[in-house]
């Protein structure tokens, strides 16, 4: 069976939803799943924080995710004092896309605050955050290539 390229792209994926919402949440991980993602989602940075030490400690059995789709307001720190905790264990930091209905330039300076690879401003539309995730994940996967690529 042939799978279409943009889900061959998509397919086995792991993406950490890290959103405090549960319809928003729910609506965005049916929408990462149709396409051929694996969501884990989180609705706090204390269980962000919990799932990406997991991953770390498990090594290859449990990888950390291929990218973090983020919300800025999270009832228990914001997303920037989410990412800086987990950047100050020394371990590897996934892309990650910042989801959030901040103010564009808040969004813009977050994201420069904690080298975002993506932005997606909601409300946003299916396009933009498929286009979004699909555009990080590949650039991710360009460089594990090496330099030759």
């Amino acid at each position: 069976m042939d799978i279409p390229e943009t889900e061959q792209a998509a397919f086995g994926k792991q993406i950490l939803l890290v959103e405090d919402h549960r319809d928003s949440a729910e609506a965005i991980t049916m929408i990462l799943e149709m396409e051929g993602y694996l969501v884990r989602w989180v609705a706090t940075a204390k269980e962000a924080l919990q799932a990406l030490s997991a991953s770390a400690a498990a090594g290859n059995q449990a990888p950390l995710p291929d990218l973090i789709l983020l919300d800025l307001m999270l009832p228990d720190m914001s997303g920037i004092e989410l990412v800086r905790e987990w950047s100050a264990t020394g371990q590897v930091i996934p892309p990650i896309i910042i989801a959030s209905a901040k103010p564009p330039q808040a969004i813009k300076a977050a994201a420069c605050s904690i080298g975002a690879a993506g932005i997606v401003r909601k409300p946003f539309s299916l396009d933009e955050l498929l286009g979004c995730v699909a555009a990080v994940l590949s650039r991710k996967d360009m460089r594990q290539l090496g330099p030759e690529v």
